[in-house]
């Protein structure tokens, strides 16, 4: 039964965290790289579940972070990021800029499952216990066809 302190997770929101997560985690840049799970609801979004949190907080908070969203799939609004799709084979090569709504459309098509690393901000919502996701810069990594 759904508490005050625990509401109930609206269905499909991503993960809601019994508790608070660390002040780093909202007060800088995170890095993260993701599996690209398809396009989000709006255009400009992605649906991705965690694969590791590359930078932003210390080590200890990092893990403890990455505990708390494994395996769980989330909304990252890239709608004002730089977006770019990494279609090289040579890894020393810059990825080629493309619109983030094109991309989070793309993605859908994809028969391969797509990586990416993601800056972004996060924020914190008390009431429904749930992380907010805002990208920077997001960059679909390997050989892609988009």
């Amino acid at each position: 039964m759904p508490s005050p302190e625990k509401p109930c997770k609206p269905e499909g929101m991503g993960p809601q965290f019994d508790e608070r997560p660390p002040d780093s985690a909202m007060k800088k840049v995170l890095t993260l790289d993701v599996e690209i799970d398809g396009s989000g609801e709006d255009p400009g979004t992605f649906d991705v579940t965690l694969v590791a949190i590359k930078k932003g907080m210390p080590k200890r908070e990092r893990l403890k972070m990455q505990d708390m969203m494994e395996g769980e799939s989330f909304i990252i609004d890239a709608k004002k990021a730089k977006c770019f799709a990494d279609k090289k084979s040579d890894k020393d090569q810059v990825p080629d800029k493309v619109s983030c709504s094109t991309l989070s459309a793309e993605t859908d098509e994809s028969a391969n499952t797509l990586k990416a690393t993601v800056v972004t901000r996060m924020k914190f919502d008390e009431e429904t216990r749930m992380p907010a996701f805002t990208a920077t810069k997001f960059v679909v990594k390997g050989k892609s066809v988009i």
